[in-house]
């Protein structure tokens, strides 16, 4: 029962001991209560605002919104024969960002696989490379190579004391039954010695969903280095 007010100057709604059901009713409410009068009182009106124009859900709408980035995983060398990331989850798009990368002899390169129903993949890779050295001039190896047993994904490197390596891949195509495909970049102390930049392209050419990805160098092991495996929504 709401509290109402007669017209004789009388009260009705109210009985002894209070409101008959202890509460306000919402018809005894006006528009434009402040917001810092809700919860906990630190939601300014502004900010309440904001979601004047959401249709449903809020994480529903935010979780669906294209090009959001998940982090899948995070790892850290340490004399580790490789890094592999495995049940990765059904992005058809990924990005691996690896940074602070030695191997533990010198003249390797960081090299890539991928693998197909939890086996990584030793044949059937095509690869681009392009490099220019601090020196100047294209590096020695640049080129194309077709049917490898790998990526190689960075120029000959050396293992100089507090000169490690980094870069960038995203991945294509993982789990839409196409040919896969790898873009990217990176930067190194490499032979010579100078610093090297690198872009590479290349693919693996069964057209299976991917399921888990493979680094590691061509000899030895990695003796330091971190990496990040970002999930893609294309949507």
């Amino acid at each position: 029962m709401a509290v109402t007010i007669n017209g004789d100057g009388t009260i009705g709604g109210i009985s002894v001991g209070g409101l008959p059901d202890g509460v306000v009713d919402s018809g005894t409410l006006a528009t434009g209560i402040d917001a810092t009068k809700l919860a906990d009182g630190t939601i300014t009106n502004s900010e309440l605002q904001y979601i004047n124009s959401l249709s449903s859900n809020a994480q529903t709408q935010i979780s669906a919104a294209g090009g959001a980035w998940t982090v899948i995983s995070s790892q850290t060398a340490s004399a580790s024969a490789d890094i592999s990331f495995t049940s990765i989850g059904s992005y058809e798009s990924y990005c691996l960002i690896y940074s602070d990368t030695y191997p533990a002899i010198t003249s390797v390169h960081l090299v890539f696989r991928v693998s197909h129903s939890g086996t990584f993949q030793t044949g059937g890779y095509h690869t681009a490379t392009d490099a220019t050295s601090s020196s100047g001039g294209i590096v020695a190896g640049s080129g194309w190579s077709s049917g490898i047993g790998m990526n190689p994904i960075s120029q000959v490197i050396v293992n100089t004391a507090n000169i490690g390596q980094a870069g960038v891949l995203f991945l294509h195509n993982v789990a839409n039954g196409s040919n896969f495909h790898m873009s990217g970049h990176g930067m190194g102390y490499t032979t010579g010695p100078v610093y090297t930049r690198w872009t590479i392209g290349g693919s693996h050419g069964s057209a299976t969903n991917v399921d888990g990805f493979r680094l590691y160098y061509n000899a030895g092991n990695i003796a330091t280095g971190t990496f990040t495996l970002y999930g893609i929504s294309n949507a």
